[in-house]
């Protein structure tokens, strides 16, 4: 029994990951179920024993990301150097992810339908959760006096998604530079890092 369920675990997170995939190349509205169990080679019923709808679907690849996330910024976290290296770390360790998995942009970019409450609230969870993250160690840089005790840390957080958000936007639409060098996210994303701090 414990076999069998390790079997359904793993291909869950196999359509998790092949759902990533295709957003590296396909909006969020356009991805449907029959392009993953296509890609998958599987039916379209053997893809629905695993998850309900294509809303359940979306919603764990959201979940996924979010985990995903999580596990790649601890180490940046986990740093003990103070507010500055460790808001930098993060930024970083965010560019890096999204290099490495870049549907993960779709998910931070897309507008689901009211009528997906729960995949809604799952990408939410992911914005709020790089949001979360920021505003953290901008308090603390405020507790350590390498940020203005008067500057708002959710106005800060803000900013911080904003930037990662426009350089991943730049990004994934591969946009180049004036001097017409591609734009490298995770280099970019330090320049744009010091601007902001």
């Amino acid at each position: 029994m414990g076999s069998a369920r390790r079997t359904t675990e793993e291909r869950r997170l196999e359509l998790i990951e092949a759902a990533l995939a295709e957003l590296a190349v396909t909006p969020l509205s356009a991805l449907s179920t029959r392009q993953l169990a296509r890609r998958l080679g599987v039916s379209q019923p053997a893809l629905f024993r695993h998850f309900r709808s294509r809303e359940a679907l979306l919603t764990a690849t959201a979940e996924h990301a979010l985990a995903t996330m999580r596990a790649a910024v601890a180490p940046a976290m986990a740093l003990r150097e103070g507010s500055q290296p460790r808001l930098r770390a993060l930024a970083r360790a965010l560019a890096q992810l999204v290099e490495a998995e870049p549907g993960l942009s779709r998910l931070l970019f897309a507008r689901p339908s009211p009528a997906e409450p729960k995949l809604l609230a799952a990408l939410g969870n992911l914005a709020d959760g790089q949001r979360a993250l920021a505003r953290t160690l901008v308090a603390e840089g405020q507790a350590e006096g390498a940020v203005a005790a008067q500057s708002s840390t959710a106005d800060a957080a803000l900013l911080f998604v904003g930037m990662m958000q426009g350089a991943i936007a730049a990004w994934h639409r591969g946009a180049q530079l004036a001097d017409g060098e591609r734009f490298e996210l995770v280099e970019q994303v330090d320049r744009l890092f010091s601007l902001w701090w």
